[in-house]
Formats: structure tokens, C-alpha cells, sequence
């Protein structure tokens, strides 16, 4: 052996069947470790190759299999992770973690002590994630049970200054979160993170990732999109009942769910440029309209005020409901951004000049179609202009009125 790895005919097999594994390629792997088994011929790794052979077609072992890759590890592989005196293994790390990831060999140790097999975070977390399962069977062992929320609440309680040289590469921490499916915590701590004094420097790729998430439907939302405007976090928390797909333990705990204020976020990002940028901030706003849904004859906006209806029960109503309260959120925004944008009129559309001198009067009557009304389908507005008109021109008029400004009304 030369520092822990087994050489055969001058070769080191376990690094390379690994590394096939990390590299996504299994067939490759399954293929190498075939060529590579008539050299353990009578050795006690010789049942290797067919239990990569079951893992490879079911990505998980049958509980026969794994009883017997158990007993091999505990028989010839689990003593080869004691340390020597320089901290190396004594054994071929690389062996040990490949029984690990392909039989979830002693699970309450869910790492291998090798800088060798985990030499960055990347590494560390796609060894975790091999180790999460699912699809968890009633006669599991509960030691044997590792989800990815199991996964995330670990890395969670490791907390950001565990990751990326102390918590100083904000990215490190942040790619953690999303690899464990916490992409509303990931969001939100990208936002804030790396920042001092009310400096948010990463806002802008928390935003856009918000956005991406978004629009692939996996961002969780609040059910109110105001909270925003009774001076709540991004970031809210709530507790579910443990499922009974999760299959857990009698009488387990309720387990957090995080849901991430993304109207909020979206409309504190472009606010600080509805002057300099208003087209840029129009499009930003109208991606909330990604969590919106079509306005009712009751949603009538007419008089400024949103009319919620409590009507009917069951999933499907409720998330028309909550889809309208989004609906009208962004309509406000907009609403917003025609009063502070100073360019309402190429946002709403304008009428063109006409030449009285000369005589021309071939454009009178004719107007532009603003940019804002051809993207109103964008949040749920397909009635035309006349809708358009009704439900963000007119409200906006009369607000630009009550606070005397009566150009822009």
C-alpha cells in the first residue's frame, strides 16, 4: 500500500471507481470495477463488483445486500479508517467510502476522516448526499433513516461559520442551503450576507437567484404577500406536522418550513431605480405575477380598494385566493412605479404630437400602446386596455390626485 491505497499490478482501484462515482459516471464505474474484479478473486472484497452492480440498476441495496456488505464492512473495511500517527487512515479511504455511499455502512458516522476523499466542501456535501435516502421503508432502522431535511438540519446547526474560510466566502454557505433543498433560507441569507452597516452587496445575484427558483416553481411564498408592509423579515418560519410519506418515528416533532417574502424582495431591490431604470423595473416587478392568478368580477379595483372574498373551500380555492392577493400586490407596485417613474406617459401609452400649424392632422386619435399595458397578461390583466385602464391607470390618477399632483393625474 502506498499511503493507505491498495495497489494491484501497479494500479489503485477504489480512487478510480470513486471518482467515476463523483463524476456522475456510473456505467463507467460499474464497467472498470467488472474489468478490475477478476484481481480480487479470493479475497474477501471479491462480492464487490455485484454490489455496485444492484446499486448502479436501483440506487439502493436490497435488504439481503445490505446485510452483506454490512458484514463486510465490518469485518474487513471499518478497522482500515483507524488513523495512524501522521492522521492518515490506515486503510484505503477511498475503499471505505465507497462501501459507505453504496451500502450506508454505519450511519451514525456519516463522513470519512480523509482529506484525500473530501478535500473541499463540494466533496463533503456530495458524500452527504449520497447518503440521504428518500424513500424510506417502514422496517428501516431509525439510525439508518437520512433524508435531505435530516441532511439540512445538520448543516444548518454547522451554521455559516463552518463553511467557507469562517463564514467569510458568503457563496460557500450558500451553495450548502441550496444543495440541501433550503433554497427561501439561501436566498435570504445571500441577501444579507457579506454586508455591513446596512450594505448588501450580494442583493443583486439573491435577487436573480429568487427569480430563477421562481420561475421553476420550487420557492416557497408566504400565503400573504403583505407582510412585507407590517415590517415582517423576508424570511418566515413555520411548522408542519411530520407527514406520514415521511414515515416518522411516533410522537417526532414538528419539523420547520421556511418561506421567503419574495414581493418584498423583488420590490425593496428596484425601488432604489424606479427613476433611473423604470423599463428594468417594470420587468422585475412583473415577475411576481409568477405567483399571481386571475382578478374576479369581485376584485374590482375600481375604488382603489381590493375586495377579498372568502368564498368556497378546498386546495384549489385557496390558491386562486392567494394568487389574487399577489395580482393585486404587483398591480400596486406598478401603480407605484407610474407615480415615481417620471416617464408615465411611454409606460401607459400616449397619444402622438400633432402639427396644428401645418395642417397635419393625420395622427389625431391615434395612440401609442405603452410598454406596461402589452405586458400586463405577464400578472394575470388579459382584459385589454379597458381592464388596464380600470385597474392600474385610473386607481394610479387618483392617488397622483389626492397628493396633489395633479399633472401627473
Amino acid at each position: 500500500a502506498q499511503h493507505g491505497l491498495e495497489i494491484y499490478n501497479g494500479r489503485a482501484p477504489w480512487p478510480h471507481i470513486y471518482y467515476l462515482l463523483r463524476c456522475g459516471l456510473r456505467d463507467e464505474a460499474l464497467h472498470y470495477a467488472g474489468n478490475f474484479s477478476t484481481e480480487l478473486s479470493g479475497r474477501p472484497e471479491a462480492r464487490f463488483f455485484s454490489y455496485l452492480r444492484e446499486y448502479v440498476a436501483n440506487q439502493r441495496l436490497s435488504p439481503r445486500t445490505r446485510q452483506d456488505i454490512l458484514n463486510d464492512w465490518n469485518t474487513h473495511v471499518r478497522q482500515g479508517l483507524a488513523v495512524d500517527a501522521s492522521g492518515r487512515p490506515g486503510g484505503d479511504p477511498f475503499k471505505a467510502a465507497l462501501y459507505k455511499i453504496i451500502g450506508r455502512c454505519e450511519m451514525s458516522s456519516k463522513t470519512i476522516k480523509s482529506a484525500d476523499v473530501s478535500p473541499s466542501v463540494e466533496d463533503y456535501l456530495w458524500l452527504q448526499l449520497c447518503l440521504t435516502q428518500e424513500d424510506v421503508r417502514p422496517d428501516d432502522p431509525l439510525q439508518d433513516r437520512y433524508t435531505l431535511r435530516d441532511m439540512a438540519r445538520n448543516m444548518m446547526r454547522f451554521g455559516a461559520q463552518h463553511f467557507g474560510n469562517g463564514g467569510r466566502s458568503p457563496q460557500s454557505y450558500f451553495l450548502v442551503l441550496m444543495l440541501c433543498g433550503e433554497y427561501e433560507r439561501a436566498v435570504e441569507y445571500l441577501s444579507y450576507a457579506g454586508g455591513s452597516g446596512g450594505d448588501r452587496p450580494l442583493l443583486v445575484e439573491a435577487v436573480h437567484f429568487a427569480i430563477a427558483l421562481a420561475s421553476f416553481g420550487v420557492l416557497r411564498v408566504p400565503e400573504s404577500p403583505q407582510v412585507a408592509d407590517v415590517g415582517m423579515d423576508l424570511l418566515m418560519v413555520g411548522q408542519l406536522d411530520p407527514s406520514p410519506h415521511t414515515l416518522a418515528s411516533p410522537g417526532s416533532a414538528p419539523y420547520e418550513v421556511a418561506y421567503l417574502h419574495f414581493a418584498g424582495l423583488v420590490h425593496g431591490y428596484v425601488r432604489q431605480f424606479y427613476r433611473t431604470d423604470p423599463v428594468d423595473s417594470l420587468h422585475y416587478l412583473l415577475t411576481i405575477g409568477l405567483y399571481g392568478a386571475e382578478l374576479g368580477p369581485s376584485d374590482d379595483e375600481e375604488d382603489g380598494d381590493a375586495i377579498v372574498s372568502d368564498s368556497g373551500a378546498g386546495s384549489a380555492d385557496a390558491r386562486q385566493r392567494v394568487g389574487r392577493e399577489y395580482t393585486r400586490l404587483a398591480l400596486g407596485y406598478l401603480r407605484e412605479l407610474l407615480l415615481d417613474s417620471g416617464i408615465a406617459g411611454k409606460l401607459v401609452g400616449e397619444a402622438p404630437s400633432v402639427s396644428v400649424a401645418g395642417g397635419d392632422s393625420g395622427g389625431l386619435g391615434l395612440r401609442s400602446t405603452g410598454i406596461m399595458e402589452r405586458l400586463m397578461p405577464l400578472v394575470h390583466i388579459r382584459g385589454g386596455r379597458e381592464e388596464f385602464v380600470r385597474r392600474v391607470v385610473r386607481p394610479a390618477a387618483r392617488d397622483a390626485d389626492r397628493r396633489g399632483r395633479l399633472a401627473e393625474a
